[in-house]
């Protein structure tokens, strides 16, 4: 049975290992410090004791903004990232946050159908904000949702 938690600072080799192979994007320094932060939050989702996927929120000041939500290749299409994006919501909404937003790739339409059906709307975009290894470009999509 698939469980979600409060992750740990215990639990960062294997989230490091995730983000490396997914993203690549943040460096080990920057993960240790979010991991840290008193307005970051982190969950993991554990299965048969392995960390199988991670997401992160920050709060501050009546507003979240989910950082990420990844859910391990070989663990996706099976309703994991809805139930991390449920956690990051519930959390958020009870700790007094209002709005919450996130930041989408334009191409990613797996998570940009999941936002939308959580009622999330798209309120800017930034024009080629991600740059790929081949050198394409791909606007960030900017979404928000009421909360109350």
């Amino acid at each position: 049975m698939v469980k979600i938690r409060r992750a740990t600072s215990g639990d960062f080799d294997a989230i490091w290992e995730l983000e490396k192979t997914t993203f690549g994007e943040e460096t080990e320094e920057s993960l240790k410090r979010a991991l840290k932060s008193r307005t970051f939050v982190y969950f993991v989702m554990i299965d048969d004791d392995e960390i199988i996927g991670y997401a992160g929120l920050n709060e501050l000041l009546g507003e979240a903004e989910i950082l990420t939500i990844m859910i391990e290749k070989s663990h996706r299409q099976q309703g994991y990232g809805k139930m991390m994006l449920e956690k990051l919501l519930s959390h958020a909404k009870n700790n007094g946050a209002e709005k919450i937003f996130l930041e989408v790739d334009e191409h990613n339409s797996v998570a940009n159908k999941l936002y939308s059906s959580f009622g999330f709307k798209e309120l800017m975009r930034r024009e080629n904000y991600y740059l790929y290894k081949d050198g394409s470009k791909a606007d960030a999509i900017i979404m928000s949702k009421k909360l109350v």
